[in-house]
């Protein structure tokens, strides 16, 4: 199932911050996991580019660095209510317990393997598929459900239905809604009745889309702009950036 991660490694050591962005990268293709892939060689560095846009969901970081180091930064952002799955990798076994304080997924010594750092995101990613969910409510019922789990939604009726995962879901708000609320992770709004995961699209035609085997029409007038999304989310896929 592919899905859409932002990870950032913060390294202060180019070698190693080479390395960790070669494993990520294999673990990328290996998952089918589309990430944005950032860069960094300093705490301060991240943290500009952090507090401007809030998008990462794997901070991978070194603990030994100048000035600010990878603890005193996960424990800042941790304090402020971020969400980020951190995973450290140092040379010293003294930080260990230090990494609960942030509810860590591991602490990784270096050499780093690349095995060991493939389990870390992998375990990272499930975490986040628990807290990346939308609540559905229908009348007095309200239903947790895992965006990961959405292939498509379709208004009908009264009710806007959720599909995926072979389950359906039902809620009683307008797909309007859930257009405003999902069009910045990977979902587009391509007919009056339907919102499609972008990360499901099997084939595009001029005039569907199949999501997961279903056959979705496409408004008059949306498939260059469905295209348009498609491409980009796609073209997205581990795209690295350095901030050095």
């Amino acid at each position: 199932m592919d899905t859409f991660m932002y990870i950032a490694v913060c390294d202060d050591v180019k070698a190693e911050l080479e390395l960790l962005s070669e494993y990520i990268t294999s673990w990328s293709k290996d998952t089918g996991t589309t990430c944005i892939l950032k860069k960094y060689n300093s705490a301060e560095a991240f943290l500009f580019d952090y507090e401007a846009d809030q998008k990462t969901d794997i901070l991978i970081l070194d603990i030994q660095m100048k000035e600010m180091n990878g603890m005193e930064l996960a424990k800042k952002l941790y304090r402020e209510g971020s969400k980020i799955q951190y995973i450290f990798v140092t040379g010293m076994k003294q930080y260990v317990f230090e990494g609960y304080s942030v509810e860590a997924v591991s602490y990784l010594l270096k050499p780093v393997k690349e095995e060991e750092l493939f389990r870390c995101l992998t375990l990272a990613l499930e975490r986040l598929r628990k807290n990346h969910c939308i609540i559905l409510e229908d009348g007095n019922t309200l239903q947790k459900v895992s965006l990961y789990d959405i292939s498509y939604i379709e208004s009908a009726g009264h009710y806007t239905y959720f599909y995926g995962d072979k389950r359906e879901y039902r809620s009683n708000k307008g797909i309007s809604i859930y257009e405003e609320e999902l069009k910045e992770v990977g979902f587009f709004r391509l007919h009056r009745s339907y919102i499609i995961n972008l990360a499901k699209v099997e084939c595009i035609t001029k005039k569907e889309v199949t999501v997961e085997g279903i056959q979705i029409p496409i408004a008059r007038g949306q498939w260059e702009s469905l295209n348009r999304a498609y491409l980009a989310y796609h073209r997205s896929r581990c795209l690295e950036r350095d901030y050095l």
